[in-house]
């Protein structure tokens, strides 16, 4: 759509809104006075007072030339003197764009306060990105045009660089040079004849301002520098760890440096500065950034370009190298320029990814196998093109457990795939394993020494299945807990489902009948029960087998069973009642007596219990050459825990596995887990004493006759070498 007759009108309300909140500094009485907006050398008002010299300065730069790839650029300063106080600008500068190509704009050292803002740039009648914004139709390929605003005034009066202007050299001038000067056509601006400049101060009336143009030309080319690389391209490389590495070679040419040489030592020097394609490159170690660069000497720098993972592409850093030069074409005329040679420079950063397909964990069940396919793929670049291509060697590592779990890839421990650019490989990944577990999994895909991974868990299903032992008597079934555990233990993804117990003996003589479990959950545990039964005493081995319903799976333990007589017998010492019962079996394999006995203690009188407990016994008969015990007799001492009292008992082989017990007190005195010679001696010292004398010890007295005799000796001596459960 055409831009509004009104639109660089609309343009100054722009700015001015955007400064309202100055006017209070602004008096009515101050003196307005005309200021000077003039062209001139950035460098020569910082030595030469005031901004603006007296007439149009000569502005010269070198022709194009194959020694410098990008067109030379020259820097051309926008400048004010004697101004009212200004909060800000819109200046539109005009060249012939087949001499100087507009490029850009800069703000560095202007005279306005920081608090910048700009409103409008358009360059070669375009707003360059990111700014969006419509051109004035003022605007067209030989102008370069700048509003900027500040929220503060200068001070009065105001004297300074208000912007620099950067064109390309991409002609040679004629012998009188072209004009740089300013746009015409604009209304309402500060200068009378509509010369596009307008000042403002923060009211509806800018500063007035009369303008001085200036001249390029570069009909007699100056002293110069050229930049060159011995390759302006790097890569591909990949991101966070390879960089593209670049040297630089600054050249003098023409007759460089000015006349007179490098007197004055900052009309030498290069200065370095960059700006990139992208914020996610960087620049490193530029060495050095300031140099100074004599006739016929060139100046090589290195520097390193790199990008921040994980951004990949095509980025671009431009290197600009600034400079100043001056030469006297003939004695009354000096031409000066801030020049600045710049190279482009490309780094290609592509990179690629290792994903396993499906994505989520590898299960499968312990004993059999699982495959997944593994996809190498070329990452899409963030910018440009193009993507990543070229061989990667894959191999896995189980990061833990470390053990248990096989991976081969397409067969092999290694595999190396081609990827297309912009593609995907895919390979095969196949696991198998006998050891249930949570294992994590890192395929690590190659290209020389950088790698890429991909992380991810790999399951192995299973369960386990454990019972206990049984014992019970002919006229009472046994039953025996059976518990199922899902592996991985506590695992979301461990084995689930239902299970089927069976069970078998070892003899005909035991019966068994098994409770199929509830579903097992994953990563939980369940329980059932097997039932046992007999008429025979004796000890059995059975096995309970559990498997899965799917047929996955089958696991089995193995149990003791042991059909025990019962037997219970009331025994009474010092006023307390023991009920023993027991359930032992008479093991001829072993000669072993196997089984348990269960003591009940009560308090004669009140029927109060002192204590009950069950005790495991596997005891085994003396052998025959034993001198204490005589002959077969197998002896044991029941320990009353809570009492000093002891149930002894005693059987044989041959009336085995009844068992005679009576209760005294417990004849391991001393609490050695054994009646031994400190027994022994300890009744041969209190023998024959009685309550008072020297040596009584009441515990002696098994018989409660008050007197340490033959009888108590004879329990002791008849009980030497028994054990003693407790």
């Amino acid at each position: 759509m055409p831009f509004p007759e009104t639109g660089r009108s609309l343009l100054a309300l722009i700015i001015l809104a955007s400064v309202l909140t100055v006017p209070s500094e602004i008096s009515s009485a101050h003196a307005v006075t005309t200021g000077v907006v003039c062209i001139e050398d950035p460098g020569v008002p910082l030595v030469n007072s005031p901004a603006c010299r007296y007439g149009p300065p000569s502005l010269t730069g070198p022709t194009p030339n194959t020694t410098q790839l990008s067109p030379t650029q020259i820097k051309i300063g926008v400048f004010i003197e004697n101004s009212s106080a200004l909060s800000g600008f819109d200046i539109t500068l005009s060249a012939d764009h087949t001499m100087l190509q507009p490029s850009s704009i800069d703000l560095v050292g202007s005279v306005l306060p920081p608090t910048i803002k700009i409103v409008l740039e358009c360059v070669g009648g375009k707003a360059p990105p990111p700014i969006i914004s419509m051109c004035p139709p003022t605007d067209t390929a030989d102008t370069l045009e700048l509003a900027a605003t500040s929220q503060t005034l200068t001070p009065a009066p105001a004297t300074g660089l208000l912007f620099n202007a950067v064109y390309n050299i991409t002609s040679s001038s004629s012998s009188s040079g072209i004009t740089v000067g300013f746009q015409k056509g604009c209304t309402n601006t500060s200068v009378s004849d509509g010369t596009c400049v307008t000042i403002t101060n923060g009211t509806i009336q800018p500063n007035p301002e009369t303008v001085q143009t200036g001249n390029f030309n570069n009909a007699l080319p100056p002293p110069w520098v050229s930049v060159s690389a011995a390759s302006t391209s790097a890569g591909p490389v990949f991101p966070g760890r390879d960089n593209g590495n670049f040297t630089l070679t600054f050249t003098p040419q023409n007759g460089w440096p000015q006349p007179g040489g490098c007197g004055f030592v900052s009309l030498c020097q290069v200065y370095l500065s960059w700006v990139t394609s992208s914020p996610d490159v960087g620049v490193c170690c530029l060495n050095p950034a300031t140099f100074t660069l004599n006739a016929s000497k060139p100046v090589s720098i290195t520097l390193s370009v790199y990008t921040v993972p994980p951004y990949t592409g095509v980025f671009f850093v431009t290197i600009f190298g600034e400079y100043s030069t001056f030469f006297f074409p003939d004695p009354n005329t000096l031409v000066v320029g801030t020049l600045v040679a710049p190279i482009t420079l490309k780094l290609i950063v592509n990179d690629y990814y290792l994903q396993i397909q499906p994505v989520g964990p590898v299960t499968f069940p312990s004993g059999h196998t699982a495959s997944r396919v593994l996809s190498i793929g070329s990452v899409k670049l963030f910018y440009g093109s193009p993507d990543f291509t070229g061989n990667v060697t894959v191999s896995t590592r189980v990061v833990s457990p470390v053990a248990g779990l096989n991976i081969t890839y397409n067969g092999t421990s290694s595999v190396t795939v081609k990827v297309p650019a912009g593609g995907v490989a895919n390979i095969t990944m196949s696991f198998s394993s006998v050891t249930s577990a949570q294992y994590t999994v890192q395929p690590k895909g190659m290209v020389g020494t950088y790698y890429k991974t991909a992380t991810f868990p790999v399951i192995v299903q299973d369960f386990k299945v454990s019972s206990n032992n049984v014992t019970f008597s002919p006229s009472t079934p046994g039953t025996s807990t059976v518990t199922l555990s899902s592996l991985p233990a506590s695992n979301a993804n461990g084995y689930s489902g239902s299970i089927i117990l069976t069970g078998t003996a070892s003899s005909t003589n035991l019966g068994i009948s098994c409770n199929n479990p509830p579903n097992l959950a994953a990563g939980g545990t369940t329980t059932t029960t097997c039932s046992f039964t007999s008429s025979t005493i004796g000890t059995y081995k059975a096995a309970v087998k559990a498997t899965s319903a799917d047929g996955l799976f089958s696991h089995s333990t193995t149990l003791t069973i042991t059909v025990a007589q019962t037997q219970n017998q009331t025994l009474f010492f010092n006023g307390v009642t023991f009920q023993v019962a027991s359930s032992l079996v008479n093991d001829t394999s072993t000669k072993s007596l196997v089984g348990t006995v269960r003591v009940t203690a009560t308090n004669s009188t009140t029927g109060m219990t002192i204590f009950s407990k069950n005790y495991s016994l596997n005891v085994t008969f003396p052998s025959s050459n034993q001198i204490v015990p005589a002959g077969h007799t197998l002896r044991f001492v029941l320990v009353a825990s809570s009492l000093k009292d002891g149930i002894i008992c005693s059987t044989n082989p041959a009336s085995a596995p009844s068992i005679q017990c009576f209760a005294t007190y417990n004849p391991d005195v001393f609490g050695l887990g054994q009646i031994n010679i400190i027994d022994a001696g300890g009744i041969a010292l209190a023998y024959g004493s009685t309550p008072g004398s020297p040596h009584w010890n009441p515990y002696f007295d098994f018989d409660l006759d008050g007197y340490i005799g033959i009888t108590d000796v004879g329990i002791v001596f008849a009980n030497y070498g028994a054990p003693v459960i407790s």
